[in-house]
């Protein structure tokens, strides 16, 4: 589809990641707004100059606020995004980036993004599912009976103080001691 131009996906209740829009050079106009997309703004969006009008608001992004080439296009993300930051560009807490490459291999699900936000999964008055922690450390992931599908992400491993992970009652493709075996904080895989 090199030739389009405009997607106007408005209200059409999409949900999951927005899908990597490389080789799309004519595109002009994007409307996406008032669904429920998730995960991170790729950077295939991102890097388009062909784009004069773009839509996000109303979605449930997440990540770092996305920064485009296309500096003079018109660009509307407000609504219920939940990036990390409110600063284009600006990276989020590695903790942050950690979870969210945890999640994108279960299709970055709505139950998260509805609740993960801000840049500090440890912040004790925004309570992020699924995550506890001891002081600014995640110690315990906890998705029993999510339905989550998909697959068992190595990123769990980056979380070098994680004590706990709980997947169990899912439909995940691998067992977690395939994948998460040799993590040597871990005192409990289910």
């Amino acid at each position: 589809m090199p030739a389009l131009t405009k997607a106007w996906l408005q209200e059409n209740r999409l949900s999951g990641a927005i899908p990597v829009l490389s080789g799309l050079t004519s595109l002009k106009l994007v409307n996406v707004t008032g669904n429920q997309l998730t995960g991170i703004v790729p950077e295939s969006l991102t890097e388009l100059t062909s784009l004069s009008d773009l839509a996000l608001g109303n979605n449930l992004l997440q990540g770092p606020t996305p920064s485009f080439k296309s500096k003079s296009m018109n660009l509307d993300m407000t609504g219920l995004n939940s990036f990390c930051l409110d600063v284009p560009g600006a990276p989020c807490d590695p903790r942050v980036n950690d979870l969210l490459s945890i999640v994108e291999g279960f299709g970055f699900p709505v139950v998260f993004a509805e609740s993960w936000k801000g840049n500090d999964p440890c912040n004790s008055t925004n309570k992020w599912v699924g995550i506890t922690c001891s002081g600014a450390n995640i110690t315990v992931i906890d998705f029993k009976g999510m339905a989550l599908n998909g697959t068992i992400s190595p990123s769990f491993a980056r979380l070098r103080t994680l004590k706990v992970i709980n997947l169990s009652y899912n439909n995940l493709n691998e067992r977690p001691f395939q994948v998460l075996g040799n993590t040597r904080s871990l005192s409990w895989i289910t």
